[in-house]
């Protein structure tokens, strides 16, 4: 590992952009590597090697399975996009239809405006969507939105499963 502060802005860079690969469930590793992210923060010149060590191991827990889906020109688009549109779609727990119109409206609006107001409506649900949705926030501002924004999917489909998992811990 390559200590230097460049060297692991990559490491973290390349983890983020692993989560935004791995599809999403209750135990998505984006929460995990943000804590690490902190810790690691705290002094970027020497950074806790076995805390690297033990991310690496953490991280093969997961496979690298999520497509992101094609943002598809040849689809008719809806006249009119709007974000109540998206917020109606998951608070009735349409995630497919859900995810079709993220692919809509991500190409007139930027990933930051979206997951913004995906986090106005995580804030309504609970705790646990509110954090989720922050992360996935830091994270496209860490790496950029070219390789970011497919972690939109990941908050959709958290929103989703929170309104599904009332036993839930906020």
């Amino acid at each position: 590992l390559n200590d230097s502060p460049r060297g692991i802005k990559s490491i973290i860079d390349e983890l983020f952009i692993f989560a935004s690969q791995v599809s999403y469930t209750d135990h998505h590793p984006l929460r995990t590597i943000h804590a690490s992210k902190s810790l690691i923060g705290i002094n970027p010149d020497n950074p806790p090697r076995n805390l690297l060590k033990w991310l690496e191991k953490y991280i093969k827990n997961f496979e690298p399975n999520f497509q992101t889906p094609i943002i598809d020109n040849q689809k008719k688009t809806p006249e009119i996009i709007t974000y109540s549109q998206l917020n109606e779609l998951i608070s009735v727990g349409r995630k497919g239809e859900s995810h079709e119109y993220l692919g809509f409206l991500l190409k007139s609006a930027t990933p930051i405006s979206v997951v913004e107001s995906l986090i106005e409506l995580a804030a309504e649900q609970s705790a646990d969507s509110l954090l989720y949705c922050w992360f996935a926030l830091r994270s496209i501002q860490f790496v950029g939105e070219k390789e970011g924004y497919p972690l939109l999917y990941h908050c959709i489909s958290k929103l989703v499963s929170g309104k599904t998992n009332v036993n839930e811990s906020n």
